[in-house]
């Protein structure tokens, strides 16, 4: 009875083994992977939103002279403020004057869901670079971690700050997957190459 119940019994390492054959079919699957960190990362960012004292009406600081003031002017008018260098920065107040939201929900969107496309990327710019499973996470949760990026930038969602990052990242996600789809060609065209130049031996070996 006791030899019967301790084969039947499940071990620390077999709980290992099927976790990791569990993730490892899981993250094979990459619309599967994407939503599951989709998700992951908005949840994080909401936990951390919950210790933030955000920056809306009310807040000590909201009445003070500080950039929001100027984003918040410009939702009237993405055009209207000719002052350098809110000019050149209409992107995001123009987005959130055509929303069909309050214009602190309008930047609040815009910030939440720029810091979860800034994460997914640069855990998908890391998979590009072929780094581990481990390390892509490791990475991923460094960028969360960064408190001046998402913990300040969602205290001050009013910025513009959040969609800039998530427009480098994306820059840097789509260059590299360039470079990788260039070298991939390359590598196809000199393989074809050096199959005809194989073929075209082997016939005049055949001739001869």
């Amino acid at each position: 009875m006791n030899t019967d119940s301790k084969r039947n019994a499940v071990t620390w390492e077999d709980i290992k083994i099927k976790a990791s054959d569990f993730f490892t079919y899981f993250f094979s699957k990459k619309y599967f992977e994407i939503t599951f960190i989709i998700l992951l990362t908005s949840i994080l960012l909401n936990l951390l939103l919950i210790t933030i004292e955000v920056l809306i009406y009310g807040h000590p600081n909201f009445f003070r002279n500080w950039d929001h003031k100027k984003y918040i002017a410009m939702t009237q008018n993405p055009f209207s403020i000719t002052e350098a260098p809110f000019c050149r920065r209409i992107l995001v107040p123009l987005i959130v004057y055509i929303l069909p939201f309050e214009f602190e929900v309008g930047f609040f969107l815009v910030a939440h869901l720029s810091l979860i496309g800034s994460a997914v990327l640069v855990y998908l710019t890391l998979k590009e670079m072929k780094f581990s499973l481990s390390l892509c996470f490791a990475g991923w949760m460094l960028f969360l971690s960064m408190s001046w990026i998402t913990g300040f930038l969602l205290f001050d969602f009013w910025l513009i700050d959040c969609l800039a990052f998530f427009f480098i990242v994306l820059i840097f996600y789509y260059n590299y997957t360039k470079i990788n789809y260039m070298f991939s060609k390359l590598k196809m065209r000199l393989e074809k190459k050096s199959i005809a130049e194989k073929e075209m031996y082997d016939n005049n070996n055949e001739i001869e």
